[in-house]
């Protein structure tokens, strides 16, 4: 039998922030960096809003509305935050335009409901949602609906008031920084102040359009008022002209006397601001995917503001985007030697010396960033999971715990999943571990701006997305309901996407094996060793194809060098001590796994397959049947319960799992091909029989067949009919059979002279017992009597053999190659006479579906012999060399059951080849077997 391995499957992926421990959802149409990007902008939002900083608040959710306009779940947020600020205003006109552009948004139509709701007055409020939810009457007392409509539209005069009053504030101008530059009420007019006043006057109210050309105009006609070049400065900061305002500040600090560290402080402001242009360039850019443009815009803002952390971050990240590790090195490492150790610096640094292979140098990096006692408890969860990743990635399961244990699983529940996986890399695992380790992944530089101030900040990737996994998975599927052919397919596409992945090579090696293609699986899982070296999964992988394919010494050598492997899966290290004939060995290995608790965990259906593989079938079957208590155990395993059952003879509990697997595959819970099924219904035919008949008729020659009543010594020429009954006093148990039979036989006409009719008749009550299980012999002693008053009685004890191969009817096939052998030796006890007789055939069966799915046709060859030991005038032996056809008739089967009888009729002509003439001729015989 073939086991059906459990095959696990373990994704991994890093949690979403969070804010009050809720996990942000953002929808489908935010691709991974987008929502890198927006999470930031969100978590500060939502930081500004708890301590009241209102100009923070609304500026981070409009940041992050601008990234991702369309978002209803970003523009409820926006829409909460204007009204936690009384900006009802602008929440109302923020949810109208995205009614507008989502007309069908559920979430935006209710937002922008509750918001009018809001504008009632809360006892008018109260009253409508009352009615609306049936607590009020219509038309109770004075609540009637004229009226509420009427304390509703006086709520929203007094809401239209209230909005005017604000507008009208917010009109009158406040006096601003330009004050400084310029005084309005100086007596008389200079050349340049009507430019000058009209220039601040527009300025205050923000028009920008009129107070940069008079701002421009002022100066040309002053251009020794220094009032009038700050002015000046100032227009060109408003408009974005951060080029032209820098060279003008060089300009006024070139002469300056009094304000040269205002000058200084202002050039230094224009630099950053220059600097955020390509910073924010930068970021549009990798948001386009173009990193080329990302590096240029990056590494201009480096050069604006140098000692500005975030510009040093984000061309780092957008080199390491681009793939340019040297660069990267090379960045972070001026970076750090200017701005001293920044944790954020060590840890991109330590990414980048790890892909350049200088694991040690990477260690000390990370190492020095995550023990930094400044990090915020977001970097530090951060920087710990993103350096766990790279000590998996490396090979170092024991230090990624380490990073990971002072890690609250609880803000981030992928950090369970990264300790579990660290430590199944610690410990033998049960199977060979279908789960691909984690590769080092980018982690995520994200940077945002806020009032011309850049911030970067570095987070752990998503796990990658491994375009070879559902080709992985269908062919794990199919593997286990045995289409191998389809998990060659699926397993050579999981490979070709990706060809570093063990599992799925292991997947492609063991789907080659089950499909019979051993050549191609040992060169599969050569080309991977050669790959990656002895790795100890594939060794024992190989040794067992190699030892399927004859290579018993190189599958020996595979398995040793497997077998010194502390990484070699449990179930893998016992079938290879199995391969090489210690199966003690291997039961005892399972028996010291269990007891050092390495199977604590496992499923008690886990537990039975390894039982089974070890062949310790009864703890096996106790396993399965407590999987079946409760309820656990997979509709795939019941098949393999029936057979740990019938092993160990329990056979009432193997008819019960064959029937449920019948059972099962009627309502396709469990998949079995026809021939499975029809093999499955063989085996209860098989186990249930209690007793039987036989009848045959002979012409010239001994039958193979069970019957035990069969004449000796009768010419060639002759014709014999027998019957038998027989029953089994105990049940088939593990194939071991004991049947009692009695029979009778008649010699029915004879050339030789030899008795016939009654006077021929012969009785006969005997034993006979198969003690091997997986070998067809039959010992059989018993007692003839005589009937007729030409025979006698005597004891004959005899043995026989019978193989074969298609000799049981198929379902999944037409036709089928057919081969059978059958030898029999008895010797008579009083006569001292001695027999022996063989029959082999070979040829080909075909289902006769014409006429008959049960009938079936066998023409074969046949090499007939006999011996009897009392013949003196003739020969004892007998040789005979033919062909034949052979026509049987399948019957008696129900649902559970496959054809217990058959109708037999069977034709052959013999030529001799040694002996006496009686090989020669025509042989016919008619059987019934029910």
């Amino acid at each position: 039998m073939k086991l059906n391995p459990t095959m696990l499957a373990l994704t991994f992926a890093i949690t979403c922030l969070s804010v009050n421990a809720q996990t942000i959802e953002l929808g489908s149409d935010i691709n991974r960096y987008k929502r890198f990007l927006l999470y930031p902008h969100l978590q500060k939002g939502f930081e500004a809003m708890k301590q009241g900083n209102k100009n923070r608040a609304l500026s981070e959710f409009e940041q992050a509305n601008s990234i991702a306009p369309n978002n209803a779940v970003i523009a409820t947020y926006l829409a909460e935050a204007y009204l936690h600020f009384g900006e009802r205003d602008k929440a109302e006109s923020l949810l109208k335009e995205q009614l507008k552009n989502n007309p069908s948004n559920l979430q935006i139509d209710k937002a922008f409901s509750d918001l009018r709701l809001k504008q009632i007055p809360d006892d008018a409020r109260t009253l409508t949602q009352n009615f609306l939810t049936d607590k009020v009457s219509p038309t109770s007392g004075s609540l009637t609906i004229s009226n509420l409509t009427k304390r509703a539209n006086t709520a929203r005069a007094a809401t239209q008031r209230s909005q005017l009053n604000r507008l009208q504030f917010a009109k009158k101008p406040s006096r601003s920084v330009l004050s400084t530059y310029i005084q309005t009420d100086v007596p008389g007019m200079s050349p340049g102040y009507y430019f000058a006043d009209t220039a601040y006057k527009s300025s205050a109210t923000g028009d920008i359009s009129t107070a940069l050309p008079a701002a421009r105009e002022a100066m040309r006609l002053e251009p020794m008022n220094r009032k009038y070049g700050k002015l000046l400065i100032h227009a060109l900061l408003q408009s974005g002209s951060y080029e032209e305002a820098e060279v003008i500040t060089r300009k006024l600090l070139k002469d300056a006397v009094t304000d040269i560290q205002e000058l200084r402080a202002q050039l230094e402001n224009i630099r950053q601001r220059l600097a955020f242009v390509h910073f924010e360039a930068a970021n549009k850019a990798l948001l386009n995917g173009d990193t080329e443009a990302a590096q240029r815009e990056a590494s201009l803002g480096v050069s604006n503001a140098p000692d500005q952390l975030p510009h040093r971050l984000q061309l780092i990240g957008a080199q390491l985007a681009a793939g340019k590790l040297d660069e990267a090195n090379r960045t972070s490492t001026d970076a750090i030697d200017e701005l001293s150790e920044e944790p954020s610096l060590l840890i991109l640094r330590g990414y980048t010396r790890q892909l350049l292979g200088l694991w040690e140098a990477a260690t000390a990096d990370f190492n020095q960033a995550v023990n930094n006692k400044r990090l915020t408890s977001t970097e530090k969860h951060n920087f710990r999971v993103i350096a766990a990743r790279a000590a998996m990635a490396a090979g170092e399961p024991t230090r990624a715990i380490t990073l990971l244990e002072p890690l609250d699983a609880t803000v981030d529940k992928a950090i369970d999943m990264q300790r579990q996986l660290a430590r199944s890399e610690l410990q033998q695992s049960i199977y060979p571990n279908p789960m691909k380790l984690p590769a080092i992944t980018l982690p995520n530089v994200i940077c945002t701006g806020f009032s011309f101030t850049p911030s970067c900040d570095i987070w752990p990737s998503e796990e990658p997305v491994d375009p070879a996994t559902p080709f992985a998975e269908s062919g794990y599927k199919a593997f286990a309901q045995q289409d191998y052919s389809g998990a060659v397919i699926k397993a050579s596409e999981a490979v070709a996407l990706s060809p570093t992945s063990k599992p799925y090579h292991l997947l492609l090696v063991n789907a080659l094996m089950a499909d019979g293609q051993l050549e191609q699986a040992d060169q599969s899982a050569t080309r991977f060793i050669k790959m990656n070296g002895d790795d100890a999964e594939m060794l024992a992988a190989r040794s067992a194809l190699r030892q399927r394919r004859g290579q018993r010494e190189l599958a020996n050598e595979d398995a040793s060098l497997a077998l010194r492997s502390d990484r070699l899966s449990l179930a893998s290290e016992l079938t290879t001590l199995i391969q090489l004939d210690k199966k003690t060995q291997a039961r005892e290995r399972l028996a010291v796994a269990n007891k050092d608790g390495l199977l604590n965990g496992q499923t008690d259906t886990n537990i039975a397959y390894l039982a089974v593989l070890v062949g310790d079938d009864e703890i096996a079957l106790a396993a399965f049947n407590r999987a079946k208590v409760a309820g656990s155990l997979p509709n795939t395993a019941t098949q393999d319960a029936a057979y740990a059952a019938a092993r160990i003879g329990r056979n009432d509990q193997a008819l019960v799992y064959f029937k449920q697997s019948i059972d099962l595959s009627e309502v396709n819970s469990l998949l079995l091909m026809p021939q499975q099924l029809f093999n499955t219904r063989r085996e209860i035919a098989d186990r249930s029989r209690q007793w039987g008949a036989n009848t045959a008729l002979t012409y010239r020659g001994i039958s193979p067949s069970t019957l035990a009543t069969k004449q000796l010594g009768a010419s060639s020429d002759s014709l014999q009919a027998s019957a038998e009954a027989w029953w089994r006093p105990l049940d088939y148990r593990d194939g071991r059979v004991l049947e009692l039979y009695a029979g009778i036989s008649e010699t029915l006409s004879s050339k030789a002279g030899f008795a016939t009719g009654a006077d021929s008749l012969q009785g006969t009550l005997g034993a006979r017992i198969k003690p091997l299980v997986d070998v067809n012999l039959v010992l059989a002693i018993e007692r003839r009597f005589a009937i007729g008053s030409k025979t006698s009685a005597d004891w004959l004890s005899r043995v026989a053999y019978s193989a074969g191969t298609g000799t049981d009817l198929r379902v999944d096939t037409s036709s089928w190659m057919t081969a059978t052998a059958y030898a029999e030796a008895g010797r008579f006890i009083k006569q001292r006479q001695t027999y022996a007789t063989f029959e082999g055939q070979v040829g080909h069966s075909f289902r006769l579906d014409a006429i008959n799915p049960k009938l079936v046709i066998f023409p074969h060859a046949v090499l007939g012999a006999d011996y009897n030991s009392n013949f003196t005038d003739i020969p004892k032996n007998a040789v005979g060399l033919g062909v034949g056809v052979n026509l049987r008739y399948w019957f008696n089967e129900d649902r559970y059951n496959a054809p217990r009888s058959y109708s037999d009729v069977s034709l052959q002509y013999r030529r001799r080849i040694g002996g006496d003439d009686r090989a020669s001729g025509v042989f016919l015989r008619f059987s019934l077997v029910y």
